[in-house]
């Protein structure tokens, strides 16, 4: 994910953990875009205490703007135009 700046959580389709608990929660709310860091956050119920393993099953879409994909634009003397 290094080369991507920025990431969106598409959909959770399941998310339990190895004693067979439900970890979503029936209200769960996506975020938008999010920077890309080290890891992805993501906000679910709080497992069994004897659980040693949660698996969590979706998608999720990484993005690079740059000027050639349309992702960034720029307007050269923006700054200078009169108020």
């Amino acid at each position: 994910m290094v080369n991507y700046k920025y990431y969106k959580i598409n959909e959770i389709k399941r998310a339990i953990d190895n004693k067979g608990s439900n970890l979503l929660p029936e209200d769960l709310q996506l975020p938008a875009y999010q920077s890309v860091n080290d890891y992805v956050t993501v906000q679910l119920l709080k497992a069994s205490r004897t659980a040693g393993s949660i698996s969590i099953d979706g998608s999720i879409s990484l993005y690079n703007p740059t000027e050639a994909n349309g992702g960034i634009v720029k307007i050269s003397g923006f700054k200078n135009r009169p108020k």
